[in-house]
């Protein structure tokens, strides 16, 4: 049985067993499948938090953050925007995450603060682990582009540049730190 494309399934690379969450664990569903978004796009760990993953898909974008305990993997996961998502990157410091979107749209937000804070104090149990996210992005580039944003990087060693490359066949380099889009 395979799963639908937009579940995820864990395993232990040493020993290639599935990792099973305390949650699916007490009630007896050993199936350790995570919903991520529709069609996964990209998928990343952030650089500066190991257990912070991010998942970008049509469906929008979808956040894990892993908690080991007692020898049984668990974790807690929160959708933080439906749009259709293309891309993410993650600055050099992994404070910052990046989103490109179908609708030409870039999304910046607080990845140790604002996702990884929420999903850290998140309690492990069905019904927090669904509840759609009521974060707001810190930021937004939304007229640089016109079409699809296909990818996007930070420079290596400075979280204050970033470079996006859309459908519309423009690549933009951006100065993150100014106060407007129109500066960047």
């Amino acid at each position: 049985m395979s799963a639908p494309l937009n579940n995820v399934l864990l395993y232990k690379i040493q020993t290639f067993e599935r990792i099973v969450s305390n949650t699916q664990a007490l009630n007896g569903n050993n199936n350790n499948i995570i919903e991520g978004p529709r069609n996964i796009r990209e998928i990343k760990f952030s650089p500066a938090d190991k257990n912070l993953l991010v998942m970008v898909g049509e469906s929008g974008v979808r956040c894990l953050y892993f908690k080991e305990d007692n020898g049984v993997m668990a974790w807690s996961s929160m959708a933080i925007t439906s749009l259709d998502t293309h891309t993410l990157a993650f600055g050099c410091g992994g404070g910052l995450l990046a989103c490109g979107h179908e609708n030409g749209v870039i999304t910046f937000w607080d990845a140790n603060n604002q996702i990884g804070g929420t999903l850290r104090n998140q309690e492990e149990d069905q019904r927090s682990r669904h509840q759609p996210s009521t974060l707001s992005p810190i930021g937004e580039y939304n007229s640089s582009h016109t079409d699809a944003v296909l990818t996007l990087g930070f420079h290596p060693q400075d979280d204050t540049k970033l470079v996006s490359a859309a459908a519309d066949g423009t690549c933009n380099f951006y100065n993150v730190s100014a106060k407007s889009e129109d500066e960047a």
